[in-house]
């Protein structure tokens, strides 16, 4: 992976976590209850070029290779053979549990809503203080195309659902669980070293010989990053904001540069497989051990007893499915051109 894939990865990784930092993740069972979306939402490749020449096919065929047809049918029962199965069947899931919860929340006591209530304004908030301010918050939303009320929508359900589980099967974390996990995990759950930077990318040394001379010349790093960033919105990798960065993200070699490098100092010119690239060095966080406070208690709480909602999950969803009444089409088994036939 070179040095541009690396840098993309953390920032979108960083800027995702900022989303839901602080809260319990679902599985991918339960993601896909929560947000459905995820497993439709991706759009369509482009269609296959036509032959050259200006050949003109047949109705119903995409593509010709020799002479050899590929048709619009066979494509469709290629994708339902191997697609139709899983996402029939996370449907019938997300159905079925719509309906459960629906029941369930027609019995919720006035303090049950209470509490539900302050716990999605909890998430909500640790969401939201990982951002410098709420006009960065409103900026990250706006560019994912997501509002405050989706996300609030997104958390109420995961609320609602792990309740749901968890008071249907008993589920519970006792403070033993929780020290016993802290014993056993203590040196994964400790702050690693990290520095933060903000990064310039050029792709030859004598545009990033040009970007040196600017801030030598007296020209602020993190604006002028961000400058670049902005003016070249298809070319995100050219500078900005890469938060706070641990050892191994990026390659061995900036690695000892930037984490050699004084708070406030700007490093040399490096050159990586994705170009020519300089570094200031925002911050920078000592590791730190693990400490059991109430806050790390709190996590571990909302973590372990998420994992044992996921793992109870498939049970759930099982159960719920034995009391719908479903009834499927012998068109499933037929191949797409069946199913969709009037």
């Amino acid at each position: 992976m070179n040095a541009t894939r690396r840098r993309e990865r953390h920032k979108k990784a960083s800027e995702g976590n900022r989303f839901y930092h602080g809260m319990p993740w679902p599985s991918a069972a339960l993601c896909c209850l929560l947000f459905p979306s995820m497993a439709f939402s991706q759009k369509a490749g482009s269609s296959p070029k036509p032959p050259s020449g200006g050949s003109t096919l047949s109705k119903g065929t995409l593509v010709t290779v020799d002479g050899t047809p590929v048709t619009r049918a066979e494509v469709a029962d290629q994708v339902w053979s191997l697609y139709a199965n899983q996402t029939l069947n996370q449907m019938v899931d997300r159905i079925v549990m719509d309906h459960a919860l629906n029941a369930w929340k027609a019995k919720l006591s006035a303090k049950e809503k209470a509490a539900e209530s302050k716990e999605v304004a909890a998430r909500l908030g640790r969401i939201r203080s990982q951002f410098g301010s709420p006009a960065d918050f409103a900026a990250s939303l706006k560019r994912r195309g997501l509002t405050e009320e989706a996300i609030r929508k997104d958390i109420l359900r995961q609320v609602q659902l792990e309740n749901m589980v968890a008071q249907a099967e008993k589920i519970s974390v006792t403070p033993n669980d929780i020290k016993s996990y802290f014993e056993q995990n203590k040196n994964k759950l400790g702050q690693p070293e990290a520095v933060h930077l903000y990064y310039l990318l050029a792709p030859t040394r004598q545009k990033a010989e040009e970007y040196e001379a600017a801030i030598k010349a007296g020209a602020d790093f993190k604006k002028f990053s961000e400058q670049l960033s902005k003016a070249s919105p298809g070319n995100p990798g050219i500078g900005g904001d890469l938060g706070f960065v641990g050892r191994g993200v990026l390659t061995q070699q900036v690695d000892k540069i930037v984490f050699d490098l004084p708070v406030g100092e700007v490093s040399p010119i490096v050159q990586t497989p994705a170009g020519f690239s300089i570094f200031e060095v925002a911050a920078k966080r000592e590791a730190k051990p693990a400490v059991f406070d109430e806050k790390t208690e709190k996590e571990l709480h909302a973590a372990l007893l998420l994992q044992k909602i996921n793992q109870a999950l498939p049970a759930f969803i099982a159960a719920q499915r034995r009391q719908a009444k479903i009834v499927t089409s012998q068109d499933v088994t037929k191949g797409a051109a069946a199913a969709a036939a009037p």
